[in-house]
C-alpha cells in the first residue's frame, strides 16, 4: 500500500520532531519512513520475537472527534504491527496523552512514549495539534502518524519490525511555516455561537428550558483577549387539584471579559470583568471588575503536563438586588479580594487536580468564603483504578439573601438560594477490569441498542 513519507506529512503536526526526522532522511540514501503492511490480528504467541505491547492512555475530551481519536478501536484495526493492551502494567510502551485547549478552539496533545519492563528508561515525546474544523478522520489520521513515528524507535527486535516496509520518495522537506507570516483574515480571532432548548410535559407538570451563548477570543503567545456571554431561561409549572397552578421561572445571564498578558515564562498580568443577573441569588445586576496577577511555579511550556498556579485579585463590585436583602440593602458597592491556588498533574499512574479559593469583602473581612475542590484518578494495581472527587465550602458572605425569605414552593424546586454556612459534595468510584490483556478484535454490533424500561 502506497504511503507518503511521514517526515513530510507530519511536518504540520509534529514540528520539532518531524524536522529532525526529515534532516536524518535527507542525509541518508533515498528511503522513507517505516509504514505498516497489512497483517492479520496477532495470534497466540509463538517462538521468536513477539509484537511490541502498547498501552494507549489518552484523555477523553467533550468533542466527539477527540473522544473517538482517543479510543483504541481505530488504532487496533489499522496499526497492527503492535499488540494493544488494556493496562499499562502489561505494556512494553505506555503512550500517555495530555491535552490542553488552544486559542483557536482545538487541542494540543503531548504524547509521551514511556518504556516499561525491558524498555524501562527509554522515552520520547511528540506533539499533535488539532483545529476545530477538522473531521474525525483527519484527527485520527494525525494521531496515527504520530503513533507510527513515536513507536518506531521501540520496534527493533520485535515481530512487528518485520511487518514494516520502506517507501522511497525524493524531494526536500519544506521549512516550517512562521505563524506571524501567515495570511490570516481573522487576525487570530475565534467566534462561537450556540443555543439549545427543551420542553417536557405531563398531566400536571410542564417545563421549558432555553439557553444561548456566544464568545469571541484572540489568543497569541503573549496576549489573550476574550469576551463571552450566556443566558438561560427555565420555566416550570405544577398543577395541584383544587389549587392555582404553581409557576416558577428562573432567568440568568452573564457577560465576561478578560485581557491577559504574559510577562515571562511564569508571570501573567490581566484584568477581568463580569456582569451578571440571576433570579436564584436575588441579583438584578452584579458588576465586578478587578486586575489579576498570576504566577505558575512550573513554566507554561509544561502546561499540558503539570500546573501549579497562584493568583490574586482585588477590585470593586456593584450589586442591585431584586428584593431588599436581610441587611436592608436594595443596592450597594463593595470592594473585594480573591486568592486562588490550583494544581493539576497527569502522570502514568493517573491524574489529580486541586483548587483552593478564598474571597472576602475588604470593607467587612468577616464576610468571606473559603472553598476547596479536588479530583483524583488513581491506578492502584493491574486493572484496578479509584476515582475520588469532592468540594467543600465554608460560606460567610451571603449578603444576597432576600429579606422576605423563600416560599415553600421556591424551596422545594430550588428557586431561591437559602441561608447556609457550608456546602459540600463528594463522590467515589472503583473500577476493576480483568481478562485477556489483548483482545484487539473490534465488534460493535448492537452496542447502542438497549431494552426499553419503564
Amino acid at each position: 500500500m502506497k504511503h507518503a513519507v511521514i517526515a513530510r506529512r507530519v511536518a504540520d503536526v509534529l514540528p520539532w520532531h518531524s524536522v529532525a526526522l526529515a534532516a536524518v532522511l535527507a542525509l541518508a540514501p533515498p528511503a522513507a519512513v517505516a509504514q505498516p503492511a497489512p497483517v492479520s490480528p496477532p495470534r497466540a504467541a509463538a517462538a521468536g520475537p513477539r509484537l511490541l505491547r502498547v498501552f494507549f492512555d489518552c484523555p477523553q475530551f467533550a468533542a466527539d472527534r477527540y473522544v473517538a481519536a482517543c479510543q483504541g478501536d481505530f488504532f487496533t484495526q489499522t496499526l497492527t504491527f503492535v499488540s494493544w493492551t488494556r493496562d499499562r502494567i502489561d505494556a512494553d510502551v505506555h503512550v500517555l496523552g495530555r491535552g490542553i485547549a488552544t486559542g483557536g478552539g482545538g487541542i494540543e496533545f503531548t504524547l509521551a512514549f514511556l518504556g516499561r519492563g525491558r524498555l524501562a528508561g527509554r522515552a520520547d515525546t511528540l506533539v499533535v495539534t488539532t483545529i476545530p474544523n477538522e473531521s474525525e478522520g483527519e484527527v485520527r489520521g494525525k494521531f496515527s502518524e504520530a503513533l507510527k513515528v513515536g513507536l518506531f524507535p521501540f520496534l527493533r527486535g520485535t515481530a512487528g519490525a518485520s511487518q514494516l516496509k520502506l517507501v522511497a520518495e525524493g524531494g526536500a522537506v519544506p521549512p516550517k511555516a512562521d505563524p506571524k507570516a501567515l495570511a490570516d483574515p481573522w487576525n487570530f480571532w475565534i467566534f462561537s455561537v450556540g443555543a439549545w432548548g427543551n420542553g417536557n410535559g405531563e398531566a400536571r407538570v410542564k417545563g421549558t428550558q432555553l439557553n444561548v451563548n456566544a464568545s469571541a477570543s484572540r489568543i497569541t503567545e503573549t496576549l489573550r483577549l476574550g469576551v463571552s456571554t450566556d443566558a438561560g431561561y427555565n420555566d416550570q409549572r405544577f398543577a395541584f387539584p383544587g389549587q392555582p397552578t404553581s409557576v416558577n421561572i428562573l432567568r440568568n445571564y452573564a457577560l465576561d471579559g478578560r485581557v491577559v498578558r504574559a510577562l515571562d515564562g511564569h508571570w501573567s498580568l490581566g484584568a477581568l470583568t463580569r456582569l451578571s443577573q440571576s433570579d436564584f441569588v436575588n441579583a438584578r445586576l452584579v458588576a465586578r471588575v478587578a486586575p489579576v496577577l498570576e504566577y505558575n511555579v512550573f513554566p507554561w511550556s509544561q502546561a499540558t503536563t503539570q500546573q501549579l498556579t497562584l493568583a490574586a485579585a482585588a477590585g470593586w463590585a456593584r450589586f442591585r438586588w431584586i428584593d431588599t436583602t436581610i441587611f436592608d440593602r436594595a443596592r450597594e458597592t463593595r470592594p473585594f479580594s480573591q486568592l486562588v491556588g490550583a494544581f493539576s498533574n497527569r502522570e502514568s499512574w493517573g491524574s489529580n487536580s486541586v483548587r483552593l479559593l478564598y474571597q472576602n469583602l475588604l470593607d467587612d473581612p468577616a464576610k468571606h468564603r473559603l472553598s476547596m475542590n479536588a479530583e483524583v484518578d488513581l491506578r492502584v494495581a493491574k486493572g484496578l483504578s479509584i476515582n475520588l472527587w469532592g468540594e467543600y465550602a465554608s460560606i460567610r458572605d451571603q449578603i444576597n439573601l432576600a429579606k422576605g425569605g423563600a416560599t415553600r414552593d421556591q424551596v422545594l424546586v430550588r428557586q431561591r438560594a437559602l441561608a447556609t454556612n457550608y456546602q459540600y459534595f463528594f463522590g467515589v468510584g472503583v473500577n476493576y477490569t480483568f481478562g485477556s490483556i489483548y483482545n484487539t478484535i473490534v465488534n460493535q454490533r448492537l452496542e447502542r441498542f438497549f431494552i426499553a424500561s419503564l
